[in-house]
Parts: C-alpha cells; structure tokens; sequence
C-alpha cells in the first residue's frame, strides 16, 4: 500500500488522525521509493499533528525535517545556508516548515521562537521568492506577534503596505485615494483640523442605541435575549436621574431573527453580502460589526450614542458610565488589551464594547472593507486590528473604556484565584474565591463581564452561582 499517498488523500478531507497514522508508517517502512518524498511526509505529518492540536509533537516532528536539512527550528538559518540545500523542492519545504513553526510556537506561548520564524519567512520571501508577499495566515500570525513583543507600529505599516499593493494590483489610482480618505492615516492630512471638525460635548439626542450582532450558528438566539435583557433589567432599576432621561432602544443586527425576543428588542437585517468588494458571502462573523459604522446605520448624523457589546458577555451592572461617557474628539471609545489573558499584549485594541457617537467620520471603519475587503482580510485576520490601524494615528484620541467596569472573565477569574490563595489556605479558599466574586460585582464596580474564547457563559452556569443570577436572571 502506498502509504504517503494515502496519508495525502486522508488529509485532503481534514481526516489527520488516519492521516498521522498513514505517513508514520510510510515513514517507519524505510522504502527507497520514499525518499523523494520524504521532506513532504515528515512536513505532512508535523502538518496533521498540529491540525490534531499536537503542537509537541508536531514541533517535534517539524524539527527532525530541520535537522535532515542541517537546519534548527531554533535559529534563522541565512540565505545561503538554505540555497546550500539540494533542490529548489528543499527550499519550499525549509519555506513552509518555518510557517507552520510560527503557528506552533504561538501555540507552545513560545512568542520568541514564533518571531524568529516569521522572520525567516519574510527574509525568504525578500531574498528567495522576489519578494513574494506573505500569505493570509502567515500575515494573521506575524500581526499576532508583532503585537505581543509591543512591535504594533510595524505591524501596522507591514498590513498597510501588503494592503495598498493588493489595491494597486485592482486599479493603481484607488491607493491613493484611499490614502488620502482613511481618516487620521494619511500623513498628507491635517489631523488637527480633522479632529477640530468633531464636535466636543455631548450634543447627542436623548436615545441611546444598545446593539449587538448575531451572525451564523455559533451563538444562540437566547445570548441576544440574555444580553438585551441585562442591560435594560440594570437600565430600569438604576436611580440615576440623569440616564433614566435617556430612550433606550435594543437592537441585534442578524442574519436570523428565529427566538430572539421581539417584544423589546429591534432587528436590522445583517446584508447577505456584508462588504460589496467581498468574494464571500460569509465572511468570519467579527466582521460583521464594522457594518454597524455603515452611513446607512448612521444617516441622521445625529450624534446618538451607540453602545455594542459582545453576545458572550454578562451584564451585572447599569451602564450609565457608557451613556455619560465623554467620547472627546474621536467620538469613539473602546476596551484596552491591558490585562487581558487572551490578549498577552500590553497595547492595542478589543471591540468586545465599543461607545460612539453617530458622526460621519467614523464610517471610515466601514467605507474602506466595502470597496477593498478581500485587500484587506489578505492582510489581517480580525477586525480589532483594523480598528487599530485605522485610528492608529489618532491612538491618543481613542477612550479607554475603563477596565474596572468591564472584565475579561479569566483574567478577572485568575486574580480572584490569586487573592483566594493569599487570603485562605484552607478548604474554604473555593468558597471565598466566589464570595470575592459575588462582593465585587454587588458592589458595582463591574457592569460588564465579557467571554473572548472559551468558556463561554453556558459553560459554567453550574460552577458559579452568580452567572445563574445575572445572566439567567434566575
């Protein structure tokens, strides 16, 4: 049986266990006939371990294919070291494989590794492949680490210039319009006078949008319900005069409205095809939120206050602060990465919230993924680090939604662990560890408790009482 064939076909239909299987035995038979292939199999292999979430042993694997070739996963190798190999079908294995180690030492929390191996990468696409541009997953990953090792101007740069190069392929004359329409981006552009455009008061009328976007399968119409419910269960019982003047509307922006609740909440149909320029009609679900800065979601220019929040968050507070909040010039705020466990960066962006006054210039956000999606989601992988880019030259201007109101829930989970263990070392630490909880979020401070990755809040309903509270509304 030819075993590397089989262990090919089985991974082309995303069947890697009987893929991992087929290449160890091509591997383990020692057949001549193999050692052309050989490089692929031990690639294929190493490729089908990390599909399997087997990062050791796919790195493992991806460095026993290094050191056939004398090269290490552990240090970038020079350019003639790689055209030392014996073949250009060696150069595009050594190529791929320091991809693919990018991917896993991400995994492995090995940011040093992972940056050495996107560079090695990029310095083969410059030197070896007249400088061939990086691919989709290549660009999400360096973008990912170029953060975390606080590199985020050049990440930004990179992703503008791969951008602007797609966008020139299309018609040359569109870069610079662009360049010249992205708000605070462009040099060119007086940003003072920009900034000095937008008004600094609160001057918006007396409704405030509440909305969220539910987009595919992933959540359930009950997260829209829930969510909704929370913040106007919090709106309704708050004593302060001033935001009880204010209308509240709820609005979900779907795709499919079957089970959300109607009595209070308003649908807007989400577009089929979100972005015109988009080949997809399904982009990644995140994307999906830059529509809600779309002109025609904002048409009146009547400066109304808008608040989106994530499905996968639990309201335990009013969100007073968030109407009251004074947006300055931007008129935009969002959540900072610091202290963020899923984030493991110290700069940047999250739109799990995001506060804004409906002005025009703000659809930038949009008006650019309309006409140059695919441009653009070759570059980046999320729509947080769009965010980033486009007002990465007014990042001052941008508020900070304060932390202590909205929490990430396991890195507001791990301090409580933190401080349960200082303060107990005994059988009762468990018990104090959500008693802290409880205490924190009765005493208001925390109106927002958001769910990035996983768990999610039907995950551990059972494990803490005070989801069941605030989030069932039991």
């Amino acid at each position: 049986m030819d075993f590397f064939n089989h262990g090919v076909k089985q991974r082309q239909a995303n069947n890697h266990k009987h893929a991992v299987n087929a290449f160890r035995k091509a591997l383990a038979t020692g057949n001549p006939d193999l050692s052309p292939k050989l490089f692929h199999c031990y690639f294929n292999l190493g490729s089908s371990l990390s599909d399997l979430k087997e990062y050791t042993e796919s790195l493992s694997i991806f460095t026993q294919l290094l050191t056939k070739l004398n090269l290490s996963p552990n240090s970038s190798p020079s350019i003639t070291t790689i055209q030392a190999t014996t073949s250009i079908l060696s150069i595009r294995i050594i190529h791929a494989t320091f991809s693919a180690l990018t991917a896993v030492f991400l995994k492995l929390s090995n940011v040093n590794l992972a940056l050495l191996s996107i560079e090695t990468v990029m310095k083969m696409n410059r030197e070896l492949f007249s400088d061939q541009q990086m691919d989709r997953v290549d660009m999400y990953n360096y973008n990912i680490i170029m953060r975390m090792v606080s590199r985020q101007s050049e990440a930004i740069d990179k992703s503008f210039e791969v951008i602007y190069n797609r966008i020139k392929k299309k018609n040359e004359s569109d870069v610079e319009k662009w360049k010249k329409l992205l708000l605070f981006q462009n040099e060119a552009i007086d940003v003072k006078m920009k900034m000095n455009t937008i008004s600094l008061n609160n001057s918006y009328d007396k409704s405030v949008d509440v909305v969220c976007v539910k987009y595919g399968d992933k959540y359930g119409p009950e997260y829209v319900s829930r969510l909704l419910d929370g913040v106007r269960r919090h709106t309704n019982t708050n004593t302060n005069t001033n935001t009880n003047n204010y209308n509240y509307n709820y609005i979900c922006y779907t795709d499919d409205d079957t089970g959300i609740d109607k009595s209070f909440i308003q649908i807007v149909p989400l577009k089929a095809k979100p972005f015109a320029s988009s080949k997809s009609t399904k982009p990644a679900g995140w994307w999906h939120k830059a529509c809600l800065f779309a002109p025609e979601h904002n048409k009146d220019n009547d400066g109304r206050r808008k608040i989106y929040v994530d499905l996968d968050t639990i309201v335990t507070g009013s969100i007073s602060n968030f109407v009251d909040l004074n947006l300055g010039k931007l008129g935009f705020a969002t959540l900072s990465t610091v202290g963020m466990e899923n984030e493991q960066r110290t700069e940047g962006w999250n739109s799990s919230v995001m506060v804004w006054d409906a002005k025009p210039q703000l659809s930038i956000i949009y008006d650019f993924l309309n006409e140059n999606f695919e441009s653009v989601s070759d570059a980046i992988y999320k729509l947080d680090h769009w965010v980033e880019m486009v007002f990465y030259r007014a990042n001052s201007q941008v508020v900070r939604i304060d932390r202590e109101a909205v929490r990430e829930y396991k890195s507001w989970k791990s301090e409580q662990s933190e401080q349960s263990e200082q303060s107990e070392q005994s059988e009762q630490s468990e018990q104090s560890e959500q008693q802290m909880q409880t205490e924190m979020i009765i005493s208001n401070k925390i109106k927002l408790i958001t769910f990035p990755l996983e768990p999610k809040p039907h995950m551990i309903v059972d494990e803490e009482a005070w989801t069941r509270k605030y989030w069932l509304n039991e």
